[in-house]
């Protein structure tokens, strides 16, 4: 289920990181910077939690 939600929005998630690096170089400004600090920092929680997810469930082969 996580998998399948973070795949749906991880187009919108890299995009506000990168809106937000913008942001933070100066290039564009927003009227209200806290809400997307707020949503930038969530997606980057979401796509780390679901790479770790990824992973954690690979299987491992491991011979030796």
């Amino acid at each position: 289920m996580l998998n399948k939600f973070v795949t749906a929005i991880e187009p919108f998630a890299l995009t506000i990181i990168i809106l937000a690096g913008a942001s933070l170089a100066g290039w564009i400004n927003f009227t209200n910077k806290y809400v997307v600090g707020i949503v930038t920092v969530f997606c980057g929680i979401l796509l780390v939690v679901n790479h770790i997810y990824k992973q954690m469930s690979k299987p491992t082969n491991k011979k030796g």
